[in-house]
């Protein structure tokens, strides 16, 4: 008697893309921080990525709300024992260890979607411009954008503010 029997053989490969003829574009992400939203990225030829980000104001604003309040209730008026101030003390720790952690998620989040956006479109430059931080003045805006900085760098993008734009022409 014969047995049949099945072998299957699952290959894989990666196959380079070959680049276009003709000389490589030379595409700029601007990205400006705004008064009424997070950031606005432009491309020439391609619409406006807006990023609003309402949840981190809420974020921000409910935080420093509520050291606010803990800070009231520790006023040299109400000054207590430190063993009623103990608790206080360690909740507000808590709170402002979970508010970092959650600005940290969401630096590391935004400055992946910012560089995923920019290679996509094959962009060779990131010029990032916060002149205008009315959205979120709170917002550790030098943090991100040494974040950007690095990893753009790190991927072989030049990174750039308009103030280096300006030294550079003048």
């Amino acid at each position: 008697q014969r047995v049949h029997s099945q072998v299957f053989v699952k290959l894989t490969a990666w196959f380079p893309i070959p680049e276009t003829s003709g000389p490589p574009k030379r595409r700029h992400l601007k990205i400006a921080t705004g008064d009424d939203c997070f950031f606005t990225a432009s491309m020439t030829g391609r619409s406006q990525w807006t990023l609003h980000a309402q949840h981190v104001k809420r974020w921000i604003v409910s935080h420093f709300d509520r050291l606010r309040r803990l800070a009231d209730d520790l006023k040299y008026e109400r000054r207590q024992t430190s063993r009623y101030r103990l608790p206080i003390n360690e909740y507000r720790k808590k709170l402002i260890d979970k508010h970092h952690r959650r600005l940290s998620t969401f630096l590391k989040q935004t400055c992946a979607e910012v560089l995923a956006y920019a290679q996509r479109h094959a962009c060779r430059k990131i010029i990032w411009d916060r002149t205008h931080t009315g959205f979120l003045p709170s917002f550790p805006w030098y943090e991100l954008e040494t974040m950007i900085e690095t990893r753009a760098n790190e991927q072989g993008i030049a990174f750039e503010r308009p103030a280096e734009i300006h030294t550079t022409q003048g």
